[in-house]
């Protein structure tokens, strides 16, 4: 009995920009399988088939059954990969889904042929995002919200963001201080130097914004 189904899904594609020049390779293997990990732990009420990668470590992906987590999964990769930078295309539109096999690699359908041309879009433009989703003005909003954020994420150096993931875990600078085995005052510097509690605060606010994004119709 064919198990497949057509249904309307978010389909999420990213790949790592310049990878060919990463010289340790095995270390940003182990990066990009955390930050997978932590995306599909987190996110799983919406996992429709869990992120994975698709080729080497250049390539990877996985769908969603929403577009609400979408800002937060792409602050998690970008976060865990710093500094490497990738590209991302989110994708809402029909897919083939195996029930019996959620596998990305087995789904096919008009969702991952235009995510592929999205990527191929941003690698022109240079920028990192897209949202192609239900209303072409808030896609484009977020679109440009995640790409400025990107923009600003992409100059800080390693120790900003270290303190940066301490910060999502504790906004105490004593905390963070003694987590990273630096002083409260470099802690403070980084913080305002690099407006980090602004950054943090906008990174919020699209998340609690992307909250009324319309539900897709899992039934086309």
């Amino acid at each position: 009995m064919n198990q497949n189904m057509t249904k309307q899904h978010c389909v999420v594609l990213a790949d790592v920009v310049d990878s060919r020049k990463i010289d340790d390779r095995d270390s940003f293997k182990k990066k990009l399988g955390a930050a997978i990990s932590e995306v599909n732990q987190r996110h799983q009420h919406w996992i429709q088939a869990e992120f994975s990668v698709i080729k080497g470590v250049d390539e990877f992906g996985g769908v969603i059954s929403s577009v609400k987590p979408i800002v937060d999964i792409q602050k998690a990769f970008s976060r865990i990969l710093h500094p490497e930078q990738y590209r991302m295309a989110a994708v809402v539109d029909l897919i083939d889904v195996n029930e019996n096999a959620p596998d990305i690699a087995q789904m096919d359908g008009p969702a991952f042929a235009r995510g592929d041309m999205i990527l191929s879009e941003l690698e022109k433009s240079g920028l990192k995002f897209r949202l192609s989703g239900t209303s072409d003005t808030i896609d484009s909003i977020i679109s440009d919200q995640i790409n400025l954020l990107e923009i600003i994420r992409s100059g800080w150096g390693e120790t900003t963001m270290n303190i940066v993931r301490e910060y999502d875990k504790s906004k105490k600078q004593k905390v963070i201080a003694e987590e990273l085995g630096i002083s409260a005052q470099t802690v403070s510097y980084h913080l305002g130097k690099h407006s980090v509690e602004q950054v943090l605060g906008i990174e919020q606010r699209l998340s609690n914004a992307i909250e009324n994004y319309e539900q897709l119709n899992d039934d086309k």
